[in-house]
């Protein structure tokens, strides 16, 4: 059975307007090739969440939100909702973004968040990963995924992405060489220890069908280095690299789909 990896598209707070993210959009859906054998989950602000999903038709893209609230209604100003999430046409949302945590967001509050996604019907995209090199990941990684799925049942494990991002190789914007990335080596053993915690949480299924994706200073350069047949990665978080349609674009080509 072939393997569809899944792609996911964090335009993070770009771009400026809702004509331009109108373009990059559609510049994406142009290659109905792509879109039929790579799952791509663009997430842009919420502002054009309603604006893509109207526009994407009947192509095999789906759209996210780049974070949610723990919350799930009231007084509560500025904060955007699962339920309401859901209504403006998303089916995911990130959360854990190493960029939410450096705002003070803690694991209890991103186990609340995730907790809510369930409760809106959304699938959720953790994201997990140690702030410096030379940290005890694994400590870090085990610690976050404990709190984040205290609550979260394995019935409700369908709808669970995990993103391994280490902090420290974050994107800084389209214009970021990748420069920054992890080993492919160092990030492998991650994805491996990752699914022995899965494990240890529910079982042994659900370790090897949750996805397990790459996120960190990721290039149509350096793509086919995480994502290939023989990775225990199933796809990509992209941030940057997803601000640019040709590089974005180059980055899906450059996939090896057997």
């Amino acid at each position: 059975m072939t393997k569809r990896y899944t792609i996911i598209a964090n335009w993070k707070m770009n771009p400026g307007t809702k004509q331009e993210a109108l373009r990059l959009f559609k510049n994406v859906l142009k290659e109905k090739a792509l879109l039929r054998k790579i799952h791509i989950i663009v997430c842009p602000p919420f502002l054009y969440i309603s604006l893509l999903s109207l526009n994407k038709g009947k192509n095999m893209v789906s759209i996210g939100a780049q974070n949610i609230s723990r919350l799930a209604e009231g007084p509560h100003t500025g904060e955007v909702s699962g339920s309401m999430i859901k209504s403006a046409g998303a089916t995911h949302a990130i959360i854990g973004h190493s960029e939410r945590r450096a705002m003070g967001e803690t694991d209890e509050v991103i186990g609340e968040k995730m907790r809510q996604a369930m409760k809106s019907n959304l699938y959720a995209i953790l994201a997990v990963g140690e702030s410096e090199p030379g940290e005890d990941a694994h400590r870090i990684l085990e610690e976050e995924l404990k709190k984040a799925l205290s609550g979260i049942l394995l019935t409700d494990m369908k709808r669970i992405l995990i993103a391994y991002e280490p902090r420290w190789a974050i994107s800084k914007g389209k214009d970021d060489t990748g420069a920054n990335s992890d080993t492919p080596e160092h990030a492998f053993e991650k994805a491996i220890f990752i699914r022995r915690i899965l494990a240890n949480l529910y079982n042994s299924s659900i370790a090897q069908k949750t996805p397990v994706l790459y996120g960190g200073s990721v290039r149509s350069k350096n793509i086919s280095v995480f994502v290939n047949a023989d990775s225990p990665f199933d796809g990509a978080l992209v941030g940057g690299a997803s601000l640019d349609a040709r590089e974005f674009l180059e980055l899906l080509r450059r996939i090896h789909i057997k």
